[in-house]
Order: structure tokens, then sequence, then C-alpha cells
């Protein structure tokens, strides 16, 4: 599915009340000032938080103006917070996905059990996703 085929279903359906493409991506190279891991992260738009109940513990979740100013943000989880971060507060942090600088502004809510979609778990929410 590409982008294009996303917009097509969200202008044309009226069944779907939430839409949003995810680009996943495994072995993302990741460093913080302290610390650097291979992370799995996804590309989502900002009504994936809706779609999927991801609350955000610590700072502030995505939203449509980060999307639309192409705002360089990242909202990553309490593994990945703890790998990069280990004690430290992680909001208004910069990381780097594979060379390239993101802010960190928020924590998802460590949750009692992982969901688990494709074998996996997601250690982070990378945005934006160009639309």
């Amino acid at each position: 599915m590409t982008i294009g085929d996303v917009l097509a279903l969200q202008q044309k359906t009226r069944l779907l009340e939430y839409i949003s493409p995810e680009l996943m991506r495994s072995a993302v190279s990741v460093k913080s000032a302290f610390n650097s891991s291979s992370l799995q992260m996804s590309g989502v738009w900002p009504v994936y938080q809706i779609i999927r109940t991801i609350d955000v513990s610590e700072g502030r979740p995505m939203t449509e103006v980060d999307n639309d100013e192409a705002r360089r943000v990242v909202i990553i989880g309490s593994t990945a917070s703890r790998l990069l971060f280990a004690d430290r507060d992680p909001i208004g942090s910069q990381i780097t996905l594979n060379g390239l600088t993101y802010t960190v502004i928020g924590k998802v809510r460590k949750k009692a059990q992982t969901r688990v979609i494709t074998g996996r778990t997601t250690n982070g929410y990378s945005f934006p996703t160009t639309r």
C-alpha cells in the first residue's frame, strides 16, 4: 500500500473513522548523548495515537501541527527511554535516528502487557511521515 492509497481511502470512504499509514523499520540506529542502540521505529500520522491507544505518560503526544510543519519529533517507549537515557528525563532531548536529529517530545506510558503485532514490540514512534 502506498501513501496515495491511504489518502484515497481517507478521502473516498465513509466507513473508516481514522486512518494512518505505518512505516515500520527495524534495526534503526538510535543515539542519545548517553547511549546508543538498534531499535524498531514506526513513522505514523498523529491519529495513530488514537487508533492504537498510545498514552503518553511524560511530555506530550504528537499533534497535527507537528506533522503539518514537518517537525522532527519522536515519542519513545519505556524500553527505548531506559536504553538511551537510563533514569534521566528524555523529554526535550535530542536523539538521532539513522543520523537524522529528532527531539523527544513524549514517552509512552508503560502498559501492563505489550501487544505484539509483527512478532516484535515497537520501541518508539518517529514523526512525521510525509503525507
